[in-house]
């Protein structure tokens, strides 16, 4: 009776959401049997119909065929993109689809909270920008941490945030309300004084541009990977070298690493970086690590904000000498 009852048991337990990587497809296929024949033997089963193969194809060879992944005497369908934990991953490393995906998920979410929440004129404007920064704002930046945006992706994200924070502040677009005026706004009225016994680095609810937002969390995110330990993957393909094969002339696509570097400039810690030029010494003590990109993220939407409101003020001044003329 024993016996049984732990069968039964046993068939409850699952796994989910499991990654395999492999360099070779055969090297592919005998992992898999490995793991369906282990999986048998507790008594679980592997979902045939939800496992798929992503292969990255090198651009040198573009006529490579699919691999061939067979598991028991089924054979697994090959895609060009998948969601893995949330998150879309493609098979030429692009990550259009996946802010695309972020941003109409981020629309969605917003727009089931309008008639219960956004709309509603007796709830305060701090509880608003509350719910917002714990539903919809993560769901706008979920996974940001590895993210390598570009300009266009950027101005995209503002512009939602934006349009986000007008309905819920009651402005419309005959208002005439700048972002920086919208974000001052929700700032000042969502500080939760709660929060100032723990640190008064981060803590609170406050709004912030998305680029601040994406390049602090890219930035904790660095000296997470780089304070663990070196037989961690994540590390070895942060701090990986490619030492066969040659590189095209010609700019390369933006890397991780160059995101980096773009962050550190932008947070004026780039010089304090190359008197180490080690970023697994430069990271070591979180918490000063912490309060520092935290102090440099204020200072950087700061200096964001300034440079926005320069620009707003030199559109309009050339515009109003356009109707002079």
């Amino acid at each position: 009776m024993q016996k049984q009852k732990l069968k039964k048991k046993c068939r409850l337990i699952f796994a989910d959401d499991a990654a395999i990587c492999a360099m070779t497809e055969e090297e592919l296929q005998v992992i898999l049997n490995t793991f369906f024949q282990v999986f048998k033997q507790f008594g679980l089963q592997m979902a045939i119909k939800k496992t798929e193969v992503l292969f990255q194809r090198p651009k040198s060879e573009p006529d490579i065929p699919d691999p061939v992944i067979v598991v028991d005497n089924n054979q697994l369908r090959v895609v060009e993109q998948y969601k893995y934990l949330g998150s879309l991953i493609k098979n030429n490393s692009s990550i259009n689809t996946e802010i695309s995906s972020r941003c109409q998920k981020a629309v969605g979410s917003f727009n089931k909270l309008y008639q219960r929440v956004w709309k509603k004129k007796h709830l305060k404007l701090k509880t608003k920008i509350q719910i917002y920064r714990t539903v919809v704002f993560p769901t706008l930046t979920y996974g940001c941490e590895t993210w390598n945006w570009n300009a266009k992706q950027m101005r995209n994200m503002e512009g939602i945030q934006y349009r986000f924070l007008r309905t819920v502040c009651g402005k419309t677009w005959q208002d005439k309300v700048s972002y920086v005026e919208l974000l001052k706004l929700t700032t000042a009225d969502a500080r939760n004084n709660n929060f100032d016994w723990a640190n008064t680095s981060n803590k609170g609810v406050s709004i912030t541009s998305v680029e601040t937002f994406c390049r602090l969390a890219r930035l904790r995110y660095a000296g997470h990977v780089a304070r663990m330990a070196p037989s961690r993957i994540p590390k070895m393909m942060l701090f990986g070298e490619v030492n066969v094969g040659q590189r095209k002339s010609g700019r390369p696509l933006k890397s991780f690493r160059e995101g980096l570097k773009n962050d550190l400039k932008a947070f004026e810690l780039w010089t304090d970086y190359q008197q180490d030029k080690n970023l697994q010494t430069f990271t070591e003590n979180r918490v000063e690590w912490r309060k520092k990109i935290n102090k440099k993220s204020q200072k950087f939407q700061e200096d964001w904000e300034k440079n926005r409101i320069d620009k707003s003020n030199s559109k309009n001044q050339s515009k109003q000498q356009l109707i002079t003329i």
